[in-house]
């Protein structure tokens, strides 16, 4: 009998014991919107980190977080975690728009002269503090002997890394792919170009970016080459080479 009055007592409290469980789920939304529940492991004047039931962590700044609190039994439902996840996936995606003043130099042809260079990224994060990205770009200089224009337009894989996750974080980047010259007389190259600078986190997809940078390109092109015999010109290989700043925004 004691066994039955046991046994009644544990099924009549099952449901009471699972749902304040369940209620201590914690609940983060975003000023985007997005909602992440799950349990809270990291919390400061800084940072929230949140551990979802897949075992995905997120980390947010503070500024960016709009509401912090528990979630409700309705939203620990499967339909209702699905449809977040659903959420949190379509928005992986990132763009970054980058204008850059600089100035740019070819051996045998022109010394530095007034350049820049405009370019779109678009990648995502692969790990938490490491953006993987495809971008393409149009870069042009102002000769100063000539006055001659030349423009290429250069098509590169990005890897972007950031120090931390606070909002003003220092970062660096390195692009690398292949330039096309505009110009038919001419041939492009290999493109480089790194990247040091500091980043500035308006929210939680979206950052305003200042960098310092230095960027060689291969070129084929008619050369000047001066001997004790005088100058004469051929045609041969030789690297734009760039160093400038940078103001990107990345959404």
């Amino acid at each position: 009998m004691k066994f039955k009055h046991l046994l009644c007592l544990i099924l009549l409290f099952s449901p009471i014991f699972l749902f304040s469980q369940n209620k201590l789920k914690d609940k983060i939304i975003l000023n985007t919107g997005d909602v992440y529940i799950g349990e809270i492991i990291v919390k400061n004047s800084e940072i929230i980190m949140i551990q979802t039931d897949d075992g995905n962590r997120f980390q947010f700044p503070v500024p960016d977080i709009k509401f912090i609190g528990k979630a409700t039994p309705e939203e620990l439902l499967p339909a209702k975690t699905t449809s977040v996840s659903k959420q949190n996936e379509g928005g992986n995606i990132r763009g970054v728009l980058e204008i850059s003043g600089n100035f740019a130099r070819i051996s045998n042809l022109f010394e530095f002269s007034p350049a820049g260079q405009i370019s779109l990224t678009f990648g995502s994060n692969i790990t938490e503090n490491f953006f993987l990205g495809l971008g393409a770009g149009y870069f042009g200089v102002k000769t100063k002997e000539s006055g001659t224009f030349i423009t290429y337009s250069p098509i590169f894989i990005r890897l972007k890394s950031e120090l931390s996750s606070k909002k003003i974080v220092p970062f660096g980047s390195l692009d690398a792919g292949y330039s096309f010259m505009h110009n038919s007389e001419n041939k492009g190259g290999l493109y480089l170009r790194g990247t040091l600078g500091m980043d500035y986190k308006i929210s939680s997809k979206t950052s305003l970016m200042l960098g310092l940078f230095a960027a060689s390109t291969g070129i084929q092109t008619d050369l000047t080459e001066d001997t004790d015999n005088g100058s004469y010109t051929y045609y041969g290989t030789s690297s734009i080479q760039t160093v400038g700043l940078s103001l990107g925004l990345q959404f």
